[in-house]
């Protein structure tokens, strides 16, 4: 069944709160139909609240939310939206081809069982319980998918796989979503992902929601020049020698100091670094620039990205 609403979530000075701490503060969104809008931030940021709130999980403590046109809870939205959480379970001890079809029951349309199981690259007589990382991952978004809904909420539906599973996840899913006008609402603490899948990116910090744009508004209007220049190896404490006129900004991230310009190679000769013994990267600004800057943070927490502006 279809939305024929513009805007499939719309939320206004949404809060969610756990007796004093804050989880959610102020969120004002809005996603149309047919977007594929990522939510991206540290861990604890908000990210999964807000989807479960959306889902109709949990309830906001002040604020208003629709989905689809109406309130979280309303039973209608039961065929309209389906989340697919981080750690999806099924029933141990069954086949793969007994929890398709036991799912595909609950959908008023039959679908051809072997037909799907084939698309997704999974055995039907394998038993849960056998079935790597990647499997499940597929047999999640398969089950997702079952009854075609308008909304389809991911939760960080990549963690913990490897490369090659995730480009598998994300073939699958983009080659079904290519084909249909439903509307995906995904959290992720990948940035590269998000550039890649992503018509617009939501930027949560501190349950803040800071930032929705597209991955290119994102990096034009945040960092202001397209190229960086990396410089890897032993940081010096003193920025002024990379500070030139043709660099916007300097970054340093541990053993890796960014210069942020339109002309890395000019620059490159300014800096004059022969002698010295450092590696060189030029390549262009990405969405995870825009987010260090922004925030001061990588999304997995593991250091803190110093910004400085240069003279």
């Amino acid at each position: 069944m279809k939305s024929t609403v513009s805007s499939v979530v719309r939320t206004s000075a949404l809060v969610k709160a756990y007796g004093q701490k804050t989880v959610l503060s102020d969120i004002n969104l809005e996603i149309p139909a047919g977007e594929r809008c990522c939510i991206v931030g540290a861990n604890g940021s908000g990210k999964t609240t807000l989807l479960e709130i959306l889902m109709g999980l949990r309830l906001p403590t002040s604020g208003d939310v629709e989905v689809l046109g109406r309130k979280p809870s309303d039973l209608k939205l039961k065929m309209q939206r389906i989340m697919l959480m981080e750690r999806a379970a099924y029933p141990y001890y069954a086949k793969v081809r007994e929890v398709v079809w036991m799912y595909a029951g609950f959908y008023p349309e039959r679908v051809d069982i072997d037909q799907l199981l084939r698309g997704y690259e999974l055995d039907g007589n394998t038993f849960i319980r056998h079935l790597s990382k990647g499997q499940r991952q597929r047999l999640g978004i398969l089950i997702t998918l079952l009854g075609d809904p308008p909304l389809v909420l991911l939760d960080e539906p990549t963690s913990g796989l490897d490369p090659q599973a995730r480009v598998k996840f994300w073939e699958l899913l983009g080659q079904r979503l290519e084909r249909t006008s439903n509307t995906l609402i995904f959290a992720t603490h990948d940035l590269t992902e998000a550039e890649r899948w992503a018509t617009r990116i939501a930027i949560m910090h501190r349950g803040r929601l800071i930032a929705v744009r597209s991955p290119e508004e994102l990096c034009r209007s945040v960092i202001g020049t397209r190229r960086k220049l990396t410089i890897i190896g032993k940081p010096s404490q003193d920025t002024s020698r990379w500070q030139t006129e043709d660099v916007g900004l300097v970054a340093r991230l541990g053993a890796e100091t960014a210069l942020y310009t339109d002309h890395p190679e000019r620059v490159l000769n300014q800096i004059n670094l022969a002698g010295e013994s450092f590696q060189i990267r030029i390549e262009n600004v990405s969405v995870r620039d825009a987010f260090f800057k922004l925030t001061g943070e990588t999304p997995d927490e593991q250091s803190t990205f110093a910004m400085q502006k240069s003279s």
